[in-house]
């Protein structure tokens, strides 16, 4: 992964991962050092992951984490069942919740991203 965003800097990068990421037994194992990997490439503008089942975005070194929602088996009523549909841009990405069950509250609603 070094040598990959080392050796491509001209357009932003998108990674998506399966694990959650955090301390905990189920994320990622070396989150700590996947950050610290991450820290000089400032063109790494987005992470996408899973594995939780919950529709989350946050930010982390400044990049956008989008922990996308389960299509399968929702473990609380708070999360919606769905997925999302992303447009990515020279300037950013538009992502835009589809929750066809669970809490539909967030429905249609676009995110924007600007880098």
């Amino acid at each position: 992964l070094t040598a990959y965003l080392t050796e491509n800097t001209d357009k932003p990068v998108a990674l998506m991962l399966h694990h959650t990421l955090g301390p905990g037994d189920n994320d990622l194992l070396d989150t700590e050092l996947f950050f610290d990997l991450l820290a000089p490439h400032k063109h790494v503008q987005a992470i996408f992951h899973g594995h939780s089942h919950r529709w989350i975005r946050y930010e982390r070194q400044g990049i956008p984490i989008i922990n996308l929602p389960t299509m399968a088996h929702i473990w609380t009523p708070d999360q919606p069942l769905g997925w999302v549909d992303a447009q990515f841009h020279k300037t950013g990405m538009d992502l835009t919740l589809r929750a066809f069950a669970g809490n539909r509250e967030e429905d249609g609603k676009t995110f924007s991203y600007a880098w």
